[in-house]
């Protein structure tokens, strides 16, 4: 694996060889970018692919249309309950946590409903994400076949939790992205992210579901397989290219994919990389971000100023902060401002190339749980994400400066990174 991701390295430094030519991207004063400076990153854009293709042996999906992202739940909830509200034949469901709170009931309620007009109904669960099920027992009880991933069982590597959070609505329209199901998110008090799109990258993320139910003890249905042979007309909608990405310890071949991806997209940075994680420990990632960074490309990061977790992951976060600042990078510690938590897992490239998903940076997400994110190869939707996004959270985020912390917390923090293992 390391003999790969070495070689990917090596290929990144030969096209940014081959390419030194090009005019790289860069924000003025005022923060606009020039049509020159896109139209390199757009070139460029072909050379991330192809990084991405050999580091994990994914392709791009093309004919894909209506894509929308959503930040926070009072955009995402509303539009992925129109969906479940609208099926006609099949809904499939998996989350990680799914709370017994007005949310949560709300979504319940929205599935029994469908479920008793005759619609197919898969809910799963993660069985240790959750620990108050009663509303699942009530969806069992009025048509919803509901399955816990995950019951329970840890093996030496850890515990192969389902992180993903994905809707499919008849095998035409997917939402996927950061947002649990709970009160935190519809008030607002978390931020994060999600994106709904229909066309090709529908059937990868079914594929992906099917799995996962499979694994559960779920039985493939003539309904499942009817919603994965879809086929998808060429639409005079404006076309994105998109790629479906996971982290599957137990699929063959998909074991590390998104960690990989980010890597490879990491070291054929031109110009700019935007990340924003809520648990941002993985060290060989932050030391991607500090060689792009020394070869000139801007580095942002956003991470949370208080964790939802307890002062052991703020003391990892104060780690990376410093780590990546020593370098450089340029670190902000979002919801200081607004006392909110930011859930969102999403990374930007020489604004051209996002990603959305379920993974943090983190090890248990890049060797262990099961995660989906989705990439899309796309200017416009980019710049726009870019602007609402990160745009956004800067202004409500605090710079991090270098911190020269006493040396008992330096003790404190060499022992949690040892223990970054288990974190």
């Amino acid at each position: 694996m390391k003999k790969k991701i070495l070689i990917t390295s090596l290929l990144a430094l030969f096209i940014s060889a081959c390419n030194s030519n090009l005019n790289l991207a860069s924000l003025d004063e005022n923060s606009l970018i020039s049509t020159q400076s896109i139209q390199s990153n757009t070139n460029n854009l072909d050379y991330l692919e192809k990084l991405i293709d050999f580091s994990t042996g994914t392709k791009n999906t093309y004919n894909n249309y209506n894509v929308k992202f959503y930040i926070d739940g009072p955009e995402a909830f509303p539009a992925m309950k129109n969906a479940i509200l609208s099926a006609k034949k099949s809904i499939y469901m998996e989350t990680f946590i799914f709370k017994n709170d007005y949310t949560g009931r709300e979504f319940s309620d929205a599935l029994i409903q469908k479920a008793k007009e005759g619609v197919e109904v898969k809910f799963l669960y993660d069985h240790l994400g959750n620990t108050d099920i009663r509303l699942m027992n009530n969806m069992v009880r009025n048509g919803v076949h509901v399955e816990g991933y995950n019951k329970g069982v840890i093996t030496s590597k850890g515990a192969n939790i389902t992180h993903r959070k994905i809707l499919i609505i008849d095998g035409k329209v997917a939402f996927t992205g950061g947002m649990n199901i709970g009160n935190e998110y519809s008030t607002g008090k978390w931020h994060d992210t999600h994106v709904s799109y229909e066309g090709e990258a529908v059937k990868e993320t079914l594929k992906e579901f099917l799995y996962d139910w499979k694994k559960a003890g779920g039985t493939i249905t003539p309904r499942m397989y009817e919603a994965l042979n879809i086929k998808f007309e060429k639409t005079e909608n404006k076309t994105y290219p998109m790629r479906v990405t996971v982290t599957s310890p137990h699929e063959k071949g998909k074991e590390e994919d998104i960690k990989r991806m980010l890597f490879a997209v990491i070291d054929g940075a031109k110009d700019n990389i935007k990340i924003s994680m809520p648990y941002f420990s993985d060290d060989e990632l932050i030391e991607r971000l500090i060689m792009a960074k020394k070869r000139g490309v801007k580095v942002l990061a956003l991470i949370p100023a208080k964790s939802d977790s307890g002062k052991l992951i703020d003391q990892v976060s104060d780690i990376t902060s410093n780590q990546l600042t020593k370098e450089g990078v340029e670190v902000y510690r979002g919801g200081v401002k607004n006392n909110t938590f930011n859930h969102s897992k999403v990374m930007t490239v020489d604004n051209v190339w996002t990603t959305i998903g379920s993974c943090n940076a983190d090890r248990r997400a890049f060797h262990v749980n099961q995660e989906l994110n989705v990439s899309i190869s796309d200017p416009e939707f980019t710049q726009e994400f870019n602007r609402r996004y990160f745009d956004y959270h800067l202004t409500n985020s605090e710079k991090w400066e270098y911190k020269n912390f006493s040396w008992s917390k330096k003790l404190l923090h060499s022992l949690i990174e040892k223990l970054d293992y288990f974190i």
